[in-house]
């Protein structure tokens, strides 16, 4: 593997005679918008998840889900392919380059978005929210493996209370705004809402 692409942007504290680590160089700028990235990233995931609460009475109606459906899509369809590919995921993120590992999974999950707008039937429901799962689970532990990368440990944890509050505003966002674009845009909403996500 190429030893650049690993190169951390900060550059590591000296170790210090005292037993204390030298006060580290702040973080070049570079770090601070791959880290806006990440935070974007966090929101439009958060949002995209938690938006299908939302939509479960539309759903229910347009598609005639039964509640056992609805609860597939919430819970098995997302929830467990996600938990089921966090760890295979991180661990393309320790040997891959881990922009890669982030941007596919990205383009992975915008993909499927995609497709859950024009689903028809419960089974490319179903699939199309599965593969979301699978996208989305590359998020946290490239962009956490990353901001190691970036920042020094003076600021690390900065940075990652920052990348964490993405993930509380994302689901904040899919509440407030919900509702609200789905009173205008009527039980149809889905076809488009979810592209908020991959986007």
């Amino acid at each position: 593997m190429n030893d650049l692409q690993r190169a951390p942007i900060a550059p590591r504290p000296a170790p210090s005679p005292f037993g204390q680590e030298a006060p580290a160089a702040s973080a070049p700028l570079s770090a601070w918008y791959a880290l806006f990235a990440f935070c974007v990233a966090a929101i439009l995931s958060y949002t995209d998840r938690q938006i299908l609460s939302l939509l479960v009475d539309p759903l229910r109606m347009a598609m005639r889900l039964s509640d056992t459906q609805v609860s597939l899509l919430q819970g098995v369809a997302f929830a467990l392919i996600y938990a089921a590919a966090g760890l295979p995921l991180g661990r393309m993120a320790d040997i891959l380059p881990r922009r890669h590992v982030l941007v596919g999974g990205v383009l992975l999950w915008s993909v499927a978005t995609i497709c859950c707008g024009f689903a028809h039937s419960f089974a490319e429901l179903f699939a199309a929210r599965s593969v979301v799962g699978i996208g989305e689970a590359a998020l946290a532990p490239a962009a956490t493996a990353m901001i190691a990368d970036y920042f020094s440990a003076r600021q690390r944890g900065t940075a990652t209370s920052l990348f964490l509050m993405g993930q509380v505003v994302g689901g904040g966002l899919a509440i407030a705004l919900g509702g609200a674009i789905l009173s205008l845009a009527g039980s149809r909403a889905f076809a488009a809402l979810p592209l908020v996500g991959g986007l």
